[in-house]
Order: structure tokens, then sequence, then C-alpha cells
């Protein structure tokens, strides 16, 4: 069975990664980490990174740790060259 849901934002959402804690989601959404709850589809903000530049989140992956490896790139997709002025990893953990 296939379930989707509205995510109501003008927002890219880049991944998502479900949480220990059941029904619930970490999703890039745009430039933030957000958590999802699936049930409910509501979202918060967990952090913002970037503000006032055009980038959003590419792709994130959890470790063993619990550590969210982040990456973001320009929002123009066009822009297919890697730039370290402007693409970065971003770490994020609880600790």
């Amino acid at each position: 069975m296939l379930t989707a849901i509205y995510c109501p934002s003008d927002s890219t959402v880049s991944f998502i990664i479900p949480r220990s804690v059941g029904g619930s989601y970490i999703i890039g959404l745009g430039q933030t980490v957000s958590s999802l709850d699936w049930d409910s589809t509501s979202t918060e903000v967990l952090c913002e990174v970037d503000q006032g530049k055009e980038t959003r989140f590419n792709d994130a992956k959890c470790d063993a740790s619990g550590r969210l490896w982040a990456g973001d790139q320009r929002h123009d997709l066009l822009d297919i060259i890697f730039n370290v002025e402007n693409d970065k990893l971003i770490v994020i953990s609880n600790s």
C-alpha cells in the first residue's frame, strides 16, 4: 500500500529519515531540518541554515551515533558544478 501526505510548504523536501520515536521523521524542507509527524502532517522546524542565501538541502544520512550528516547546495538546479563557496557538508548532533 502506498501512502502519501501533503506537506504544506513552498519548499523542496530533499530527504526523509525515520526517527527512533514511532510515527515521526526528520526531513529536509528547503533550508530547514524539520520534524514531521506522519499522522497529523504537522512540521516543526528544528534548525535553519543559510538564512538569506539561495540554498537548499540536497541529501542526508544518519550515522550509527545518531548524527545527521547533510549536504546543501545552491537552489538554482542549473548550477551543476560543485562550488566550495556555496556547497557544504553540515553535521547536526543532539550533544
